[in-house]
């Protein structure tokens, strides 16, 4: 339960950190907050149940809990375009892999 669960003990300080995510700010502040916020959400349960499309090896795992590591944490939005990166090669890795193993 802890493994899928984890959201809700982290997003209450994503909350405070985020303004945007409580829709205070412009609309591409607003925007990427929540961007930032779901992918981050996504690639750290990735990472905790260490599945994805199939099960994840260790250090692809490790790779998307940097990526959601980086993209929750407080700070600038270089940070969390790094983990948008690393996330995205991290998801087209897999779905190379997906496509490899058909």
């Amino acid at each position: 339960a802890c493994r899928l669960g984890w959201p809700a003990f982290v997003l209450p300080f994503v909350f405070a950190w985020s303004p945007g995510l409580l829709l205070i700010g412009k609309p591409l502040e607003v925007t990427l907050a929540i961007v930032f916020a779901i992918g981050g959400v996504w690639l750290g349960t990735a990472a905790i149940s260490g599945y994805f499309l199939k099960a994840l090896s260790p250090w692809r795992r490790w790779g998307a809990g940097l990526a959601a590591v980086l993209m929750l944490a407080p700070a600038d939005h270089t940070i969390h375009f790094a983990g948008l990166a690393l996330g995205l090669v991290i998801i087209g890795l897999e779905f190379r892999r997906k496509e490899a193993a058909a």
